[in-house]
């Protein structure tokens, strides 16, 4: 079976540079929290805990990848005592942000839905409840990781195995006494998560998109419409693309304890990208593609008309002018249509 050795150093290059644009990108999209306060939304702020554990993911992974633990390695024996305490302090901070950063993607499509929901539009009214949804999503996306990560880690599987290898330490689930790989442990350490966050994510954006579409049919304004659309769509769209490849990876290992480089090699690349990504492809969509985080990046470094920038880009301001959650999480309305008063106010909490 193919491993990250010197056979696919490639693979180790390409990921590497993932990495660090997952840094780079979960850092912008914490500086545009700190320093714009118009874009400091609750959803934004959800989106900043999934940032900073994107930053930890693609942190965590990049040092795997610059240590090598493969050279390390001698076949049917542990990495060395200086290693292996490293490597496990490696693998755990990468398996936690891991969870908790596809948890707080989930968190983010219910707050999502809440909002633009109808049927519990009333909930989202509450001026308690916005504060109340992300300190239990704290909970959750912090607690539950961690419980998941010490159980891995008080067993044994947290390390470095060439076959389990991914590049750095992670989730072992090769057993050396009977010679396979142990599925619960992928299961419940990774993929069991995975599948519902998967589900969970699809259903919820799927749904908010279909109930925005229904509250601005009389909105003529086919634009903006599709420009909602496609971001709602690339949400989940991006996430499942991310995040399946190690799915299939964990299935075609339980199928086969063999299975063909060729088709091995493939999924590491699209393994290793897939779980070292999440930040950059946050950053591409909810920078890059953000009218409004663009601008203010923009102006803020060319410094154009700076008294009427101050003014306008860094005091609170009301974000209930625009006829579509997405110009909320786009920042991209123009306030020239008024938004159903029934998700006006809850508008305002949707990340530009």
């Amino acid at each position: 079976m193919a491993t990250y050795g010197d056979e696919n150093i490639g693979v180790r290059v390409v990921v590497g540079i993932v990495c660090i644009l997952t840094i780079l990108g979960s850092v912008v999209i914490i500086i545009s929290y700190l320093c714009f306060r118009s874009l400091r939304t609750k959803a934004r702020l959800i989106l900043v805990h999934i940032s900073v554990m994107d930053l930890a993911v693609g942190a965590s992974n990049l040092v795997g990848l610059l240590v090598f633990y493969r050279y390390y390695n001698v076949p049917n024996s542990p990495l060395p005592p200086s290693l292996d305490g490293f490597c496990k302090f490696q693998a755990f901070v990468a398996e936690y942000a891991t969870l908790s950063s596809v948890l707080w993607t989930v968190s983010l499509g219910v707050y999502i839905y809440i909002l633009v929901s109808p049927a519990i539009v009333t909930l989202a009214l509450d001026k308690t409840f916005h504060t109340r949804f992300v300190r239990a999503s704290c909970a959750l996306s912090y607690g539950l990781p961690l419980v998941v990560t010490l159980w891995l880690l008080l067993t044994g599987r947290l390390g470095y195995s060439p076959e389990d290898s991914a590049g750095w330490c992670t989730v072992v689930t090769f057993n050396n006494a009977t010679g396979r790989d142990d599925a619960y442990v992928s299961f419940i350490g990774y993929d069991l998560w995975m599948y519902l966050a998967i589900l969970l994510i699809t259903v919820l954006y799927v749904a908010s998109r279909l109930n925005l579409r229904n509250q601005m049919m009389y909105v003529n304004r086919t634009r903006d419409r599709s420009m909602s659309d496609y971001k709602f769509a690339l949400i989940p769209i991006i996430f499942l693309f991310l995040r399946i490849w190690t799915v299939i990876q964990s299935l075609l290992l339980e199928a086969s304890s063999s299975p063909p480089d060729w088709l091995v090699v493939p999924l590491l690349y699209l393994t290793g990208i897939g779980d070292s990504a999440q930040g950059f492809a946050n950053a591409v969509l909810f920078v890059c593609f953000t009218k409004a985080v663009r601008e203010a990046f923009l102006q803020s470094v060319t410094c154009k008309s700076c008294r009427k920038y101050r003014q306008r880009c860094l005091s609170p301001k009301p974000l209930c002018v625009a006829p579509f959650a997405d110009s909320q999480i786009s920042g991209e309305g123009n306030g020239a249509f008024p938004t159903p008063p029934s998700i006006c106010r809850n508008l305002q909490d949707i990340p530009p």
